[in-house]
């Protein structure tokens, strides 16, 4: 992600915490397909685990980008934060013991980083859209 993010970009991101679940859109056969995944971050990074089997590992596979909702409530007032962008594929075993340590939850699933039943993607994000809770339109930003 750019440095340099505008205010608006900078408070949508911080609705992220370490372990955030969202909603996850992928593409199977030009029909969008959604299902609640948790999101991970890693400092200004996106990351996304999940069993290699999965449908929507099959549908990244053939098409690589994706979008996330981060749904915003505030008593009455609702809001959310959507990412989109295309994923990578994380291979450096460095970077998947950091996504681990951060995660804290890989052990109930795979056994380990190196469980070859594990995929893990970076979720390259090109940008998004923030609309705040009480507020009636979204303001898009740029990431990259």
């Amino acid at each position: 992600m750019a440095m340099g993010l505008d205010d608006s970009a900078l408070e949508a991101l911080d609705h992220f915490g370490s372990v955030t679940p969202v909603v996850l859109a992928t593409v199977d056969n030009r029909k969008p397909v959604l299902r609640r995944v948790t999101l991970i971050r890693a400092g200004a990074r996106f990351y996304l685990c999940t069993y290699r089997e999965s449908r929507k590992v099959k549908h990244l596979n053939v098409n690589d980008s994706f979008a996330v909702l981060l749904s915003l409530n505030t008593g009455d007032d609702h809001g959310y934060v959507e990412l989109f962008g295309t994923v990578r594929k994380v291979t450096r075993r460095s970077e998947k013991k950091e996504v681990e340590e951060i995660a804290g939850f890989l052990g109930e699933y795979w056994e380990g980083i190196d469980d070859p039943c594990l995929i893990m993607y970076e979720l390259v994000t090109k940008g998004g859209a923030y609309l705040k809770p009480g507020f009636d339109s979204a303001e898009e930003f740029s990431l990259a």
